[in-house]
């Protein structure tokens, strides 16, 4: 069996980024060192006026002066500053919150160390938030310069060019996409052994940076390469045209003798449905479904429309990558915990392994991951990431769908994979019941599941 980190890289694709890509601002408060993932007690802060200020002027205080459940260390005041706020909102005390927020932008940067700059977009996520409840002109006035700075950063828009290369950027820096794309090929290319055609829909592909290591194993197949084409789902009409261009040209230039690229525009006019995907008899069918996918559960209902054509098409295999923590409810105070937890390890794991001011691992910050953050905590214009981990693994089974258990191939292949190319302390694999989990520290970033319809 060929293992999929022997095949070469994909590196054709090139993404020019606009020289104001990274949009930064001036950083008013310095690096500190450490930045530990905490434990999530009772909101407690470390400095007496937040306490007065949030009611907790009774709050025990250690012999140094800093809050007995909290160590003093700066990334749980910055967390328990950000939990203090995201409470105060949903409790609809705005003064309160405003003020806990210009206390954060003091202490927050997009430049200081791990916990600094997650603490940074999430204060981004709480100024979209309360702008979007109160009025832009009403906040503004009560905001500090740099909350202010803050809310104007997070209004511009994030072009497509700047998207792409983030994602681009992520692939590449960290391991959690490649370990994504490395255990479902892997499930899929065991799913469809013995097959003679196969068919892959890729639930947004974006620049399809997943399919070339998978295409040269099956070109490379004992007995002969299989008929082969990739239907890929997007919502850039210009992005699915250049992606199927490049595989196209990849297949061709492995000898693949048939090989079909069929883009499908997803948008508000047009949902995915069974006839689109036109299975063809004696076709294994896989449908895969990347972390990515949240970009297309932003509208009411999504998720009905892919649980539809699950059922209508019954796949051959069914990859599923997720970002385990749950983000289905509407903002709440649970919701937020979760997702900076998450997040945090997943800052930790960039600082771990990049420089403070290595050019990729900014990029992704501010581009990709604040996306996603100020998504999550702002939930603005309606675009709430629909149901996530674990829930899509529940929609899955009760649609009758069991889960196909990952081989120890594949785990290998995993195990492999961090050794050979993030060699750095930290990266934790984990076998679940029905999941490969790939996390930081312990923390589960992001889990790889498996499922079918056959017994």
């Amino acid at each position: 069996m060929h293992s999929l980190l022997q095949l070469p890289i994909y590196r054709s694709i090139s993404v020019i980024v606009p020289n104001d890509s990274l949009r930064n601002s001036k950083s008013n408060s310095s690096s500190c060192s450490g930045s530990p993932l905490w434990p999530y007690p009772a909101l407690r802060l470390h400095l007496p006026f937040l306490n007065e200020m949030l009611g907790y002027s009774d709050a025990p205080q250690a012999s140094d002066g800093s809050s007995a459940t909290g160590g003093g260390s700066s990334g749980s005041l910055l967390h328990d500053l950000a939990c203090a706020c995201v409470q105060s909102l949903v409790q609809g005390e705005w003064q309160r919150s405003i003020q806990l927020i210009n206390a954060l932008s003091e202490r927050a940067s997009a430049h200081g160390d791990a916990s600094e700059r997650v603490a940074s977009y999430f204060r981004d996520g709480l100024v979209a938030w309360i702008a979007a409840a109160l009025g832009e002109s009403r906040v503004s006035a009560q905001l500090s310069d740099t909350a202010l700075s803050a809310l104007y950063n997070v209004m511009l828009p994030i072009s497509a060019e700047e998207s792409q290369a983030a994602f681009l950027s992520f692939n590449q820096v960290s391991p959690f996409l490649r370990f994504s794309h490395l255990t479902a090929n892997q499930a899929i290319l065991e799913a469809i052994e013995g097959w003679e055609a196969v068919h892959i829909v890729d639930v947004d592909i974006m620049q399809g940076v997943q399919w070339p290591p998978f295409l040269q194993a099956l070109a490379e197949r004992d007995g002969g390469p299989p008929r082969v084409r990739i239907s890929g789902v997007g919502l850039n009409a210009s992005l699915l045209e250049q992606t199927g261009q490049r595989l196209t040209t990849f297949a061709d230039s492995l000898g693949l003798p048939m090989f079909e690229f069929h883009s499908i525009l997803c948008d508000s006019s047009q949902d995915l449905t069974a006839q689109i995907v036109e299975r063809r008899p004696r076709e294994a069918l896989a449908m895969n479904c990347m972390p990515q996918l949240r970009h297309m559960m932003t509208r009411s209902g999504s998720q009905g429309w892919l649980l539809s054509l699950l059922r209508c098409t019954q796949p051959t295999i069914i990859t599923l990558a997720e970002q385990t923590a749950d983000y289905s409810q509407v903002p709440t105070e649970r919701r937020f915990r979760d997702a900076y937890r998450h997040y945090a390890a997943l800052f930790e794991s960039l600082e771990a392994t990049l420089p403070p001011l290595n050019q990729e691992r900014r990029l992704v910050e501010e581009v990709w991951l604040k996306g996603e953050i100020v998504n999550v905590v702002s939930a603005r214009e309606g675009n709430i990431i629909e149901n996530q981990y674990p829930r899509w693994r529940e929609l899955i089974r009760e649609n009758g769908f069991h889960v196909v258990q990952h081989s120890a191939f594949a785990l290998s292949q995993a195990r492999m994979l961090l050794r050979l190319r993030y060699p750095a302390e930290g990266y934790t694999l984990q076998e679940g019941d029905d999941s490969l989990l790939l996390g930081w520290q312990g923390v589960p970033l992001f889990a790889v599941s498996a499922w079918s319809s056959s017994r």
